[in-house]
């Protein structure tokens, strides 16, 4: 009689569900009877920095249900783990979940705070990607709207300004690459976009400088109908340099760039090409 060939799959299998299930016992291996020992078994790891741990119980709290007396403190303790544990993206959702449902806690605004930052730690150099940044500087801006008597309320403009800075620099290098590939419509459109979006941060005389040198070039490269008006959007960048920057160490450099302008504006003038016109800048 043939040996059987079902024992050894049999074998495998059994072996695999064991593996399986000492997994999802080792996942929920905390022990409790109660809401408060879920709760206290959560703090006892946290406060040895066994996060993971921590999370387990904080979690197992809300097997009491959602209205039990520790639930709100192990919502915004379960926050603090994943902020402690560095997972910033849980972090904020639960930071998050905590405001949405306790939003007439006074631990509200400090989750909401911590929302906000949770994003910001993850947001990253300025030449990558920026959602994360847009994210943080959005719900900081909304922070600051809720709560403009708040004791962060100072620190959170701080993040504001630098993650503009930060929006900003990404701009000023996209509109670099364009210049780089000779794209001058896109490049002056971008320089501009600088000043018009972020007027508040450091990039903004750099960014007119860009754009007055960009406007040149895109005049000088056009059809002669289309010059006059670039060259003016030349002289309107400068004028906006000038006024704000009066002692930008850049305001040198346009200037080259200006004088161009103004003088192939009156040449075109001569030539009975467009006139040279004020603008109402």
């Amino acid at each position: 009689m043939l040996p059987s060939r079902r024992c050894p799959v049999a074998a495998v299998l059994a072996l695999a569900l064991a593996l399986v299930g000492a997994g999802c016992a080792s996942s929920s291996s905390v022990r409790h009877d109660t809401a408060e020992e879920a709760y206290q078994g959560g703090m006892d790891a946290f406060e040895r920095g066994d996060y993971e741990e921590a999370i387990s119980y904080f979690q197992a709290v809300f097997d009491y249900g959602r209205d039990n007396e520790w639930a709100d403190d192990a919502q915004l303790q379960l926050a603090r783990a994943y902020r402690e544990d560095g997972r910033h993206l849980l972090a904020a959702q639960q930071f998050r979940r905590f405001a949405r449902l306790y939003s007439s806690d006074e631990r509200a605004a400090q989750a909401e705070y911590q929302r906000a930052m949770s994003y910001y730690r993850v947001s990253p150099d300025y030449d990558l990607d920026q959602t994360y940044t847009e994210k943080a500087l959005n719900f900081f801006q909304l922070f600051a709207d809720r709560y403009p008597q708040h004791e962060r309320a100072e620190a959170v403009e701080e993040k504001i300004t630098e993650l503009r800075g930060k929006l900003a620099r990404k701009q000023l290098a996209a509109a670099r690459q364009y210049e780089r590939r000779e794209l001058w419509e896109a490049s002056a459109d971008a320089f501009e976009n600088v000043f018009r979006q972020y007027p508040d941060t450091r990039w903004v005389d750099e960014a007119l400088l860009g754009a007055v040198r960009t406007s040149v070039a895109y005049a000088e490269r056009s059809i002669e109908s289309k010059q006059a008006e670039r060259y003016r959007r030349a002289v309107d960048n400068y004028r906006r340099l000038e006024q704000i920057f009066p002692d930008s160490p850049l305001l040198e450099k346009a200037t080259a760039h200006y004088e161009t302008a103004q003088e192939r504006l009156a040449e075109l003038e001569d030539e009975g090409g467009q006139p040279l016109a004020e603008t109402d800048e």
